[in-house]
């Protein structure tokens, strides 16, 4: 599944400025995509590359002022990335259920945690899921070669 719609520009939210957050901030400002990311640290926007040509805002993504003042009645993309998988959650759920944002996106360090949003048509990234399926890919790949 992609949520994001390359042949048009999208306009992104991303709560986080860490390895994540500034990652993707930085693959959707080199797109050419509208991309406003928060942080509570303004330190962190470091992390962003020198060519990053998007917004960013100071504050607390899980103020829902701050997600308006950051644009999220527009977006179309909301990718929340913070190292708390319970804000995650609750940023998401505020972005999809009251400001009706069409994509939504949360990180999940613990995956038990995906039951509390299972039917609220919020994507999950979990980086252990992640790694997992590309080791299975790897070894996958491995079993092929030998197999020749």
């Amino acid at each position: 599944m992609s949520i994001f719609h390359r042949e048009k520009k999208e306009k992104a939210i991303i709560v986080g400025c860490g390895r994540l957050g500034s990652q993707l901030a930085d693959l959707l400002s080199d797109e050419n995509q509208h991309v406003t990311i928060l942080d509570r640290d303004g330190a962190a926007f470091r992390k962003l590359s020198s060519a990053f040509g998007g917004l960013v805002l100071e504050g607390d993504g899980s103020d829902f002022d701050m997600l308006v003042e950051a644009g999220a009645h527009d977006a179309t993309i909301l990718a929340v990335t913070t190292d708390d998988d319970d804000t995650n959650i609750m940023i998401g759920l505020m972005g999809k259920e009251i400001l009706h944002i069409e994509a939504v996106v949360v990180r999940l360090n613990d995956t038990a945690k995906k039951a509390a949003i299972a039917d609220s048509g919020i994507a999950v990234l979990s980086p252990s899921t992640l790694c997992v399926a590309e080791f299975q890919r790897l070894l996958d790949a491995r079993k092929g070669e030998g197999e020749a």
